[in-house]
């Protein structure tokens, strides 16, 4: 975690995990990375994206993969400090590594939390045409959960974390990543939409983008639910 916050020069909290990575018993540091990402609020440990917008060393290609493998990486180390809560500087994790990692952290202490292997996609219609349109961005996303949840705890529970940090950096070069890409473009193909950037709230404060079709730029988002065995994305109801 300290090496992606380093590599993406977020140096505060780069600096607090290193804080907490040089403490020398298990119960000690599980006690300092609990009080680290505690929280929910804006600004807190589990609030964080790292971002173009939010002016961190990060290209937008890269965004995906880098944080989806931060959320593996706060999943996972809040499933150990858990662990040590319980059993002490002996403990072990019990569960399979990528049982824990498929947990979101920040929602671990709220009953029934959701699984990240449940994924929504949104992308936006215009209210003026009805025209609707995916991201741009999408597949990438949903690629990077899917290698997240996969490929990652294997590589943890191998010590190859620098590894997966060093292909979130350079995610095209990583081949279970591109594979990701591959498998999950054709369920976006399917829906046979036009694809844009977003195109409202843009980090710039430009005007909206404007619907190719109509050129209004009033928008709404739309929310599709990513299914498995067949790979396929479900229309839901707006929102």
């Amino acid at each position: 975690m300290a090496e992606l916050f380093d590599q993406t020069a977020v140096t505060f909290w780069r600096d607090q995990v290193r804080t907490v990575a040089g403490i020398e018993t298990p119960s000690q540091a599980g006690h300092a990375y609990r009080t680290l990402s505690q929280g929910s609020a804006p600004g807190t440990f589990h609030d964080l994206i790292i971002s173009v917008h939010n002016e961190h060393a990060i290209t937008s290609g890269q965004e995906p993969f880098v944080n989806e493998l931060l959320t593996t990486f706060q999943s996972v180390a809040l499933g150990a400090t858990e662990a040590i809560e319980g059993a002490g500087d002996e403990a072990t994790l019990e569960r399979p590594t990528a049982d824990v990692a498929a947990e979101h952290a920040w929602a671990q202490q709220t009953p029934d939390p959701p699984n990240r292997w449940q994924m929504m996609v949104t992308g936006v219609r215009c209210t003026t045409c009805d025209s609707r349109y995916q991201l741009d961005e999408s597949p990438a996303w949903i690629a990077a959960r899917r290698w997240s949840l996969t490929t990652a705890p294997a590589w943890i529970d191998a010590d190859r974390s620098r590894d997966l940090v060093a292909s979130a950096m350079d995610p095209l070069a990583d081949p279970d990543i591109r594979d990701q890409l591959d498998t999950v473009a054709p369920a976006f193909a399917h829906l046979g939409l036009p694809v844009i950037p977003i195109p409202y709230n843009r980090p710039d404060r430009a005007p909206n983008d404007r619907c190719r079709i109509c050129g209004g730029y009033s928008w709404t988002t739309v929310h599709w639910r990513m299914h498995d065995d067949p790979l396929r994305l479900e229309s839901l109801s707006e929102r």
